[in-house]
């Protein structure tokens, strides 16, 4: 199977998506609403696929999905179709209003909601960003995808398997030669939040909306750390950040 250079992570996972699934579900969906198609795709003409594949589910589209990306239980299926549509709708793409900062953090919190107790649908969310990152034909909703990506990236890991392919298909768009600036900042702050989650695993409370807030402004929060000696230290931290890197931060402040 030919598929392009950023996807070939994906191969390995090739039966954990529902790709004939997906094609019959999509369909069904376009006969029902007239629409001639759904995929945007980087050509200049149409093109005509002998057969449906990973490539073309994992393209950019503007319509909800009818179903997961992935091989879900059946009572996941309902809840990953939601999760699509608070994509669209953090991206800005069913709305030609420009979303304020506070709709965004309260759809962020709402994907964490949905997605940070269940490892399922934390796969099922982050193949649904990576999918609305690639041929995505406007540059507003591009740079939203990838910092969705970076805001879930930053509280919640995905699964060994998923985790190695998002991690391989994120360097390959942080280090591309064509890659926008913008999108590379972005796709180089998700890798290295990829490392710090999947070392620290899921948080165990959903963020707060500080936390939120702090990621998407580009702003470190502060705390005080009281000693028993009656001193105290004030430490930085974000959403990632663990006991464990609070303890080095004091202790290098301290040069211990």
């Amino acid at each position: 199977m030919s598929i392009p250079p950023e996807l070939a992570g994906a191969i390995p996972l090739i039966d954990r998506f529902q790709v004939e699934g997906f094609l019959k579900a999509m369909q069904k969906q376009i006969q029902s609403s007239g629409k001639r198609g759904f995929f945007i795709k980087k050509s200049v003409g149409p093109q005509v696929r002998e057969k449906f594949t990973l490539e073309d589910m994992l393209c950019f589209q503007k319509d909800p999905i009818p179903t997961s990306l992935l091989k879900v239980p059946n009572d996941l299926v309902s809840r990953s179709i939601k999760l699509f549509h608070v994509i669209l709708k953090y991206m800005g793409v069913d709305s030609p209003a420009i979303i304020s900062l506070e709709e965004r953090i309260e759809l962020v919190a709402k994907l964490y909601k949905h997605t940070l107790k269940r490892s399922e649908l934390r796969d099922e969310l982050f193949a649904q960003i990576s999918k609305q990152t690639r041929n995505n034909p406007d540059r507003s909703w591009l740079i939203r995808a990838w910092e969705l990506m970076y805001l879930c990236a930053s509280s919640m890991p995905p699964s060994k398997d998923i985790g190695a392919y998002l991690s391989e298909y994120v360097h390959y768009i942080a280090h591309g030669a064509t890659t926008d600036s913008d999108v590379r900042v972005l796709a180089l702050n998700t890798l290295n939040a990829l490392k710090r989650s999947v070392k620290a695993g899921p948080r165990v409370a959903i963020p707060a909306r500080e936390e939120i807030e702090a990621l998407l402004t580009s702003r470190k929060l502060t705390t005080i750390v009281f000693f028993l000696d009656e001193t105290f230290e004030e430490i930085t931290y974000d959403m990632a950040t663990t006991v464990a890197d609070a303890v080095e931060s004091v202790c290098t402040g301290w040069f211990i």
